[in-house]
């Protein structure tokens, strides 16, 4: 089972402490205040969840970066990720990867260029133009939680084949705006999506 919470930031800052010491001082070490909140939030998701569906107190538990810089602990596995105003946190027994993206492109072609393979690359010449946009935050956002479930040093989104990992890809809506959210694991696992959490 993969559990999956997704969440609007908040606002404002917040005085709590988080259960991790090393991971507070290193959220306090960033200097831009946007990137700061996300990273404090999403972790206190991930605490949210860690106790709500698995049972688990983050402050029993003993987290460390692995040689990627990624955070890990022995209790479960999980992956984050932040974008524009939302948050997602998966957790699991088996590796898992994340990503939530808001539903927007800049520049669609040149997107395609870098993160499609060849076989991507001519379904999205067949499909219609005004489809493009959805097929394209959908491949990224899939490939980016692969990439996360990979746990792999840099992400190189044109050699990864969606097809080798067993993925869920859905749009959720916070507020009015609507984003994609793409779960990745090794194997067919169900998926419960909580959306919309307060915590």
């Amino acid at each position: 089972m993969i559990y999956v919470y997704v969440a609007k930031l908040p606002l404002t800052e917040s005085a709590e402490a988080l259960s991790n010491i090393e991971r507070q001082a290193e959220i306090n070490s960033i200097s831009n205040e946007r990137v700061r909140r996300e990273k404090y939030y999403v972790w206190r998701l991930l605490e949210y969840a860690m106790r709500q569906s698995l049972g688990i107190d983050p402050a029993e538990v003993e987290f460390k970066k692995d040689t990627s810089g990624k955070w890990t602990c022995d209790a479960c596995e999980f992956s984050l990720s932040h974008s524009g105003d939302a948050l997602a946190v998966a957790i699991s027994k088996e590796p898992v990867g994340v990503d939530i993206e808001r539903e927007r492109i800049k520049r669609p072609d040149a997107m395609a260029d870098f993160i499609l393979t060849a076989n991507e690359r001519r379904e999205y010449e067949n499909i219609l133009n005004e489809a493009k946009e959805k097929y394209l935050i959908r491949k990224w956002c899939e490939k980016e939680s692969a990439f996360k479930l990979q746990n792999k040093a840099s992400f190189k989104p044109a050699q990864i084949e969606t097809a080798e990992f067993f993925s869920t890809v859905t749009e959720t809506e916070l507020l009015f705006e609507k984003y994609i959210l793409a779960v990745s694991s090794k194997s067919k696992d169900t998926v419960k999506i909580f959306s919309g959490v307060t915590f």
